[in-house]
């Protein structure tokens, strides 16, 4: 599973390049977050699990809000797995409120997941 969900996420990097944000460090990779549709939807934001709670998906997030604001939206989407209470939590820490819970295909899971909608406004 976890080979398939990694070829999932490196196609996807290929293809959305131009919508990708990447937060370095000089160990590596430590995240990235995206706008696939360049809309005010945050499509996707991933941070180096050793790396949790050390403020790099605060800054991603942060990061994304902005262009999504310069972009000229007047609120940010972002969607997550209804068990990721991490993300959910640094989501609602951002100004995120819960609107819907669902069953949603995941592409790259290749199954039906339990998922949370939440929007942040104002931007």
């Amino acid at each position: 599973m976890r080979t398939h969900v990694e070829k999932a996420f490196a196609g996807f990097a290929r293809e959305y390049y131009e919508t990708v944000l990447v937060a370095e460090t000089e160990q590596g990779l430590a995240g990235w977050g995206a706008r696939e549709t360049r809309n005010e939807y945050i499509s996707d934001l991933w941070v180096e699990p050793a790396l949790h709670g050390l403020g790099t998906g605060t800054l991603l997030l942060r990061a994304l809000k902005a262009e999504i604001r310069a972009a000229g939206h007047r609120q940010a989407r972002i969607s997550t797995h209804a068990r990721n209470r991490r993300g959910i939590a640094l989501y609602q820490r951002e100004g995120f409120v819960i609107v819907e819970q669902k069953l949603e295909w995941s592409t790259s899971l290749e199954r039906e997941i339990e998922k949370v909608s939440m929007i942040a406004e104002p931007v």
